[in-house]
């Protein structure tokens, strides 16, 4: 939950409509505030290509399927949308809340995705 000029925001359908106006980086701040994560250093890796993170997911001892099972198990449209992301994607970006969403459920911390995508970054 997060209070953005009086308004309570509750979903990210929410969030995101509070928001449309704003700049980008107001945008991320917002959502990162939304989602409970921190702020990314500006030194930090913020995207990489779909190669490259899958590598990394695989090498940080990550099964592919689970991310698979995971999106399966999803309602639609959520499934679909979510499938597109992952299949379709030409890069991931750290902020990005489909990974932030996901990223529990594969039992990662924000220092672990930061370190993924470091990682990432080298392949």
């Amino acid at each position: 939950m997060l209070i953005i000029n009086g308004i309570t925001i509750t979903t990210p359908d929410q969030l995101e409509e509070v928001i449309s106006t704003m700049s980008d980086q107001e945008k991320t701040l917002l959502r990162n505030d939304f989602y409970g994560i921190p702020n990314t250093p500006t030194n930090s890796v913020q995207s990489v290509t779909p190669r490259q993170m899958r590598i990394a997911l695989v090498m940080s001892g990550v099964d592919l399927n689970l991310i698979e099972n995971m999106i399966n198990n999803l309602p639609e449209p959520s499934k679909t949308i979510t499938r597109v992301t992952w299949e379709y994607s030409v890069e991931f970006q750290r902020n990005n809340p489909l990974l932030i969403a996901m990223a529990p459920a594969l039992g990662l911390t924000n220092e672990q995705i930061d370190q993924l995508f470091q990682l990432a970054s080298t392949l």
